[in-house]
């Protein structure tokens, strides 16, 4: 049984979330609270297996509280707020994810059915991922870069890296973190473009790349559409976009449709750089729930490019680098500061 916490000062969202959850065999809501400081009271005691938070609420807010249960009873956290929109948050939404928040989901708007639906099926499947989570104690939210460790005494060779031109990296639910600590490692002399495809709520690439120029020493920028990648600079697709490549490795960036599983895809950004860089790419393949990026990576191997995935350990969610594993896909399963000091060997 999959136990669950819900502070938020809404007795509606309450109402609403119990209207979801109840029906769910395998979900039972164990206790809920108002604010952050009655939360706090409650859930030692309770020890739920996941906490859904709001962030705006009275006497102790949604940050608090992550900063103190991180401290003091780590537990999956999932962010379920009307704040979490580009327009309001203006990078807050990162930095709750900084804290030790797990995942975060906007609330709902006035949309159609069909759009509630999506919602609720979100919303589960992300309460049973998070379950089988194990806490992360906090991770600090100071600014500081992340220092990346020595090379490994004996690192995976990655043969003829000399022929290197791009660096693609595939990311999910606990992406954000991860792409921070790589990015605030590679220096600004790093030589090879860097191409991302993160899954991520519409609006919201913006406000991602911001967060991230605080840390990094190369440039983010949005990909453009018929431009080659040009070394110092980190890419990123257009909201509503997927990032892929032409047979003579420019951006194109197609439009995503309402049916697509995953905006932007990893698998289209792995494929499409396969096919046109072959044994010059390298592919890294991040945390994430499902399997996105696990046939793409199969393919840059095939393609005789280097593959890399992240290894459970040091993942938020196992799934998308495990199915890769599992698919035969990854030639170095390696931690995020394994991973780290491969790419500082190539630049």
């Amino acid at each position: 049984m999959i136990t669950v916490f819900i502070v938020d000062d809404s007795s509606l969202m309450h109402k609403a979330l119990k209207k979801i959850l109840d029906p769910e065999p395998d979900i039972d809501i164990v206790g809920t609270a108002t604010n952050g400081r009655e939360a706090l009271e409650k859930i030692p005691g309770l020890k739920p297996r996941v906490v859904i938070t709001d962030l705006l609420m009275p006497v102790m807010d949604g940050f608090e509280l992550v900063k103190e249960l991180m401290q003091s009873h780590p537990v999956p956290i999932l962010v379920v707020s009307a704040v979490v929109t580009p327009d309001i948050t203006r990078g807050e939404t990162f930095r709750i994810l900084e804290m030790g928040a797990m995942d975060i989901l906007p609330k709902p708007g006035m949309g159609t059915e069909e759009d509630n639906l999506i919602w609720k099926r979100q919303l589960i499947n992300k309460i049973k991922v998070l379950s089988g989570v194990m806490p992360i104690t906090r991770r600090s939210a100071s600014g500081r870069s992340f220092q990346a460790p020595a090379p490994l005494k004996t690192p995976p060779v990655i043969p003829d890296a000399s022929v290197q031109e791009i660096v693609c990296i595939g990311a999910s639910t606990g992406g954000p973190i991860a792409l921070k600590e790589i990015f605030s490692s590679l220096p600004g002399s790093f030589a090879y473009p860097v191409c991302c495809a993160m899954h991520i709520y519409e609006g919201f690439t913006e406000e991602l790349i911001s967060w991230l120029r605080s840390y990094a020493h190369l440039k983010i920028v949005k990909a453009r559409n018929h431009h080659p990648p040009e070394p110092g600079y980190i890419y990123f697709p257009e909201d509503n976009t997927h990032l892929t490549f032409d047979g003579g490795g420019r951006f194109i960036l197609t439009p995503s449709i309402s049916t697509d599983l995953h905006k932007p895809s990893v698998d289209l950004l792995f494929q499409t750089a396969a096919r046109a860089f072959g044994p010059r790419l390298t592919a890294v393949l991040l945390t994430g729930m499902g399997r996105d990026g696990a046939q793409g990576l199969l393919e840059v191997k095939n393609a005789g490019g280097r593959t890399m995935a992240q290894n459970e350990a040091s993942c938020v969610v196992f799934g998308m680098p495990k199915e890769a594993i599992q698919l035969g896909a990854a030639q170095h399963v390696l931690s995020i500061s394994q991973i780290i000091s491969q790419l500082l060997l190539l630049g």
